[in-house]
């Protein structure tokens, strides 16, 4: 395996875990948000 796609593999996956992350919590507080309003 080539150095450069690893990385390149790596930085990917850790995109993918943080888009995740972000991604749970912004539909939490969009819940939130909508239960204050509602």
């Amino acid at each position: 395996m080539k150095p450069a796609f690893k990385s390149i593999a790596f930085s990917s996956l850790i995109f993918l875990a943080i888009g995740h992350y972000l991604l749970q919590h912004l539909l939490y507080f969009i819940g939130i948000i909508l239960d204050h309003l509602l």
